[in-house]
This record gives structure tokens, C-alpha cells and sequence, in this order.
């Protein structure tokens, strides 16, 4: 099964020369198009939803002959973002904050509501933080509070969560650490 998050994907292959190409989800037409000279065709696909589909292809050729279906493809479409639940506010909030103890690393695990990758997006103290497969953010090294090294020199760092899902689709979350 591919996952895409393209509502509208297209789909190429080969059949017989110059045949009319008709793609297929169950029996619901979603597009078509003809094969060139070698074979060769593209099909875009009409607006999908989110959700699984088996889609199938038939070619009709200038005698009006019609194929039987070909194997099924599988096919997801995902084109929703993730939601993050950070360490204050509601899922799906683009802003969080935390205050956390003097000569600590562990900032806060954040978490999703599906299966993600985690990564820092770009902020002025991206470099001070990481943050691991779980989704746990943590400074690089303890901050020292008498001597700030956010880059407002105030003990207060910015850094960007972004969450990734299976199909490309990315949220992300600025989360104030003080």
C-alpha cells in the first residue's frame, strides 16, 4: 500500500497502443486518458478523501474491446497534518510553554495524534535543543540561568517542535522554555 497525501494522484503504466485508459476505485470512474504510441499513460485522478482505496484500470482499444480489470492497486490518501499537544495549552495549539528547573535537560514530551516523526523546525535557539523518535525535548546542555545563553540573553528560548506524518504532512508548535 502507498500513502500519499496528494488528494489528487496520478497514476502511469503501460497498455495497448493509442487504447482509451479508464482508472477505477471500486467501480466509481475517477479518470481516464489515452496511451500513446507506445503504450504509455498517465491518469490523474478526480478529488479523493482521506481513506483507503483499491484502485483498477481498464483499456478499451479502437474495436471497442474492454479489458478485465488490472490488479488492484492500494492506495491511502492522509493529507491531514498531525495535531501536537505540547507542554501547556490545547492539541492542535501553534503555541506552548514551559518553565523547567535550573541545571535541568528535559524540556517535555510532546506527543501526537498519530504516528510522526519529530524534528526542531527553524528558531533562534534551535541549536541549544534535540529531540528524539519519542517526541522528548530536551536542552543539548543544562542551561546555566546566571549566565543566559537564549538568544534574547533573558532565560527565555524559543525552539520549533515539528511533528511529520507518514504521508509528508507537517505541523509544528513554538514552544517558549524558561
Amino acid at each position: 500500500s502507498t500513502t500519499t497525501s496528494d488528494t489528487t494522484p496520478t497514476i502511469t503504466g503501460t497498455a495497448e497502443a493509442n487504447s482509451t485508459v479508464k482508472l477505477y476505485s471500486d467501480t466509481t470512474l475517477l479518470g481516464s486518458a489515452t496511451a500513446d504510441s507506445n503504450g504509455a499513460f498517465s491518469v490523474t485522478s478526480s478529488t479523493l478523501s482521506d481513506g483507503s482505496y483499491s484502485l483498477t484500470a481498464t483499456a478499451t482499444d479502437a474495436a471497442s474491446n474492454t479489458s478485465s480489470a488490472s490488479s488492484a492497486l492500494s492506495i491511502t490518501i492522509d493529507a491531514t497534518a498531525p495535531t501536537i499537544t505540547g507542554p501547556s495549552g490545547s492539541a492542535g495549539d501553534s503555541t506552548s510553554s514551559i518553565t523547567i528547573s535550573e541545571n535541568g535537560t528535559t524540556v517535555s514530551t510532546f506527543t501526537a495524534n498519530q504516528t510522526v516523526t519529530w524534528s526542531l523546525g527553524e528558531s533562534a535557539d534551535k541549536d541549544k535543543f534535540a529531540i528524539d523518535e519519542t517526541g522528548t525535548l530536551s536542552f543539548v546542555e543544562a542551561p546555566d540561568y546566571e549566565t543566559p545563553a537564549s538568544t534574547a540573553e533573558n532565560n527565555s528560548y524559543s525552539v520549533v517542535v515539528v511533528a511529520t506524518d507518514e504521508a509528508g504532512n507537517e505541523s509544528s508548535q513554538t514552544v517558549t522554555v524558561e
